[in-house]
């Protein structure tokens, strides 16, 4: 049998009893900067995948150069 110790980490803190629905409610942001910030972020992703498509030719491309059979 494994010579383990269960460690027991418990972190609880009491919440305090005022409205918690106003504190969950706030917490949501509009339709509108969702929206825009959904577009950025599929913008980014966009980008990202342009630059990774371009560095992967660019590699393949040094590759290719320095595999290519030499005449003697």
């Amino acid at each position: 049998m494994l010579n383990t110790k269960l460690i027991f980490s418990i972190d609880l803190v009491p919440i305090a009893s005022h409205d918690k629905s106003s504190e969950f409610a706030s917490s949501f942001v509009s339709t509108e900067s969702a929206s825009s910030f959904a577009s950025h972020v599929h913008e980014s992703h966009e980008e990202i995948n342009n630059k990774v498509a371009q560095n992967i030719v660019n590699y393949e491309m040094r590759v290719d150069d320095r595999h290519k059979l030499k005449d003697f």
